[in-house]
């Protein structure tokens, strides 16, 4: 028999218990999907079709949405490692503006304590604090 005439011998005779089996399994896009996954597998291996075919069109629908589960959750376990590393990111960058403010806020207090010393009194905080000097060196500088 010609493979084409074959290929529509066995869809119109046994594709609608097929589909069912898939429908009564899973989603319809999924039932869909696997339901035309199954046509392609059949018409790559038309010679391997035994004469009772049913049975052995069942069990290449199940294999093949079971490939179909396998892969979703593949997808769902990246999606929730993407999803887990994308949280941990946006946690980084909330903490590292928090470090940010507190850094900023700190240099505020500093820069206001400053402004609340005398000229000489800020100058030998700074030369010893911002330019590494001893005591002795600044005042030394400060004459």
């Amino acid at each position: 028999m010609d493979a084409d005439l074959r290929l529509k011998q066995l869809v119109d005779e046994h594709f609608g218990r097929v589909a069912a089996y898939l429908l009564s399994r899973t989603d319809r896009d999924s039932a869909a999907e696997a339901l035309a996954r199954t046509l392609e597998v059949v018409w790559q291996r038309l010679e391997d079709v035994p004469s009772e075919p049913l049975p052995w069109l069942f069990g290449v629908a199940r294999r093949v949405l079971s490939d179909q589960w396998r892969a979703q959750g593949r997808r769902d376990a990246l999606m929730v490692r993407l999803t887990e590393a994308e949280d941990m990111r946006h946690r980084e960058r909330v903490h590292e503006r928090e470090e940010g403010v507190d850094a900023a806020l700190d240099r505020l207090v500093a820069v206001h304590a400053l402004n609340g010393l005398a000229d000489s009194e800020r100058e030998v905080l700074l030369l010893i604090a911002w330019d590494g000097l001893t005591a002795r060196e600044a005042s030394r500088v400060l004459g």
